[in-house]
């Protein structure tokens, strides 16, 4: 017999309206007070340019091997005001996800075995959001824990960004 599971305490910001500028998504990260990351990046080239800004940084990285010999996924542990600080050039790879928490040591714990970040994490009360960007479309999902979050304070945050993106 299979047990309903209880999502009631997730919510989806659905903040899509708005453009995947580094400006914009530097906003989101201030309105949603993120203290801790991990980013996946789901296809880079292989080359050294963005992992020797990290390396510069300092951030716990790992590389995983895709099928084409072309690319690789990145996943990388981070601060909020150091995920800030790539958002330029993280962007240049059009898709990439983090999920976030205001423990860095339940992050650097789930860092060491993760191979990839899903949004089951949030459901599943270990993180506090799930961020996504599909940079191409101009789509963002935004999945927040309520019990974490005051959510109606954050949607009206939220969409001041996507009023500013119309205005434009």
């Amino acid at each position: 017999m299979f047990k309903k599971r209880d999502y009631s305490h997730i919510d989806d910001l659905g903040a899509d309206l708005f453009e995947c500028t580094p400006d914009n998504i530097k906003r989101v990260l201030d309105i949603l007070d993120i203290k801790y990351a991990i980013t996946d990046i789901s296809a880079i080239r292989k080359e050294r340019t963005f992992l020797n800004r990290i390396e510069a940084l300092g951030l716990k990285y790992k590389i995983i091997p895709l099928r084409s010999r072309s690319y690789v996924r990145v996943l990388f542990m981070s601060s909020g005001d150091e995920l800030k600080s790539l958002l330029a050039e993280i962007l240049k790879f059009n898709d990439f996800a983090f999920i976030s928490t205001d423990d860095k040591e339940l992050c650097e714990k789930f860092f060491k075995e993760a191979q990839d970040i899903d949004k089951q994490l949030v459901y599943d009360r270990v993180f506090n959001m799930y961020f996504s960007v599909l940079s191409e479309e101009d789509m963002t999902i935004i999945l927040v824990n309520k019990e974490i979050y005051d959510v109606e304070q954050k949607r009206l945050l939220l969409k001041e960004i996507e009023k500013s993106s119309f205005e434009r």
